[in-house]
């Protein structure tokens, strides 16, 4: 695998790659019109499918009806951009909790020719393919990086994991998972194909590879010892490499957001994060700090900050940086006074 100068990657399907509902949770949500809306909509993209010429690129983002599982399945923007562009670079894997048969349906839409995975396919009810195994990366954690929405279903391999957010496109989907607000499937809408979580996921996985096989080719260095070491090339190493990059040349406090009797504050789950995406942090502000992380911008510590010239943001700022591996703009998420207020 490596000689060919490809890595392993192993995605997962639900919330990461697609979004599927059953018949029975779209209508206790919208009721018999809802269901035949998604009908309407999932047969328009079937036709839309059919009536594609020779050498036009499929529809980016699909509706599916999977009629033998009773459900409708939504593919996620930018899931065919990603796959495609990781094929000569990774050996790519499923690996779904769904039942075999659920994953066989969304693949056969998504991977008509098997070109993609093949048999290469981990699922509830499924022989388990030769070389990786259900419940962990056998052997593989070296070369083999992870695409999911629940880091908890890799307990044993966290660093291998790549993050993205949950894809909740259904209204009865984001029901199902107790979330508030409206869905994207509410409000017409849907994640950006270009700027989405998955084209955000890619570059990673690009830039991760890259990383590995620039290690690879690098000329080894001697020690003081004269003994020949070689560069770190382990898949690990990389995207905890690409993972500092993000928030680099930063140095932050936080200001209402670690308990004030949290023992150890450098083990609170916000600061440790901060650490691992390249950001310095203090406990206290100081005329080193370019950032200031707030859970409410009308504590005195806020209020000195601007005074000094501190960049104040709120939590949120923390998150979606760290969500899309990309510094966020700080304009877009101010700090928020207790009142709600900027």
């Amino acid at each position: 695998m490596l000689s060919s100068g490809r890595l392993c990657l192993v995605v997962d399907l639900d919330l990461t790659l697609v979004n599927s509902v059953t018949r029975e949770e779209v209508e206790a949500t919208g009721g018999p019109e809802a269901v035949q809306a998604l009908d309407a909509r999932a047969a328009a993209f079937e036709k839309a499918e059919q009536e594609r010429r020779p050498g036009q690129p499929p529809v980016p983002s699909p509706l599916w009806r999977l009629d033998e599982q009773g459900m409708w399945t939504k593919l996620r923007p930018g899931a065919r951009a990603l796959l495609e562009a990781a094929r000569p670079r990774f050996v790519l894997w499923v690996h779904t909790n769904a039942r075999a048969d659920y994953a066989a349906a969304v693949l056969r839409r998504l991977d008509p020719g098997g070109a993609l995975f093949g048999d290469r396919v981990i699922a509830q009810g499924a022989d388990l393919a030769k070389g990786l195994h259900a419940r962990g990366l056998a052997g593989l954690e070296a070369v083999a990086l992870v695409l999911d929405d629940n880091a908890a279903v890799w307990p044993e391999h966290p660093l291998n994991v790549l993050l993205v957010e949950p894809y909740h496109y259904f209204e009865a989907s984001r029901r199902r998972a107790r979330l508030a607000g409206p869905s994207l499937e509410a409000i017409r809408a849907d994640e950006d194909e270009a700027q989405g979580m998955l084209a955000c996921a890619l570059r990673v996985l690009c830039e991760a590879h890259a990383r590995v096989m620039r290690a690879l080719r690098a000329p080894p260095k001697l020690t003081p010892e004269g003994v020949r070491a070689w560069r770190n090339w382990d898949v690990r190493a990389a995207l905890a490499a690409e993972r500092a990059t993000v928030l680099e040349g930063i140095t932050m406090a936080f200001s209402a957001v670690l308990p004030r009797d949290f023992p150890e504050p450098e083990r609170h789950p916000l600061w440790s994060l901060a650490r691992a995406f390249g950001a310095d942090v203090r406990l206290e502000l100081t005329d080193e700090c370019s950032h200031l992380v707030c859970a409410s911008g009308a504590t005195a510590k806020a209020a000195l900050a601007r005074r000094m010239g501190v960049c104040v943001v709120g939590v949120e700022w923390l998150r979606a940086s760290v969500t899309l591996w990309k510094r966020a703009r700080e304009s877009a998420y101010p700090a928020k006074n207790h009142y709600g207020g900027a």
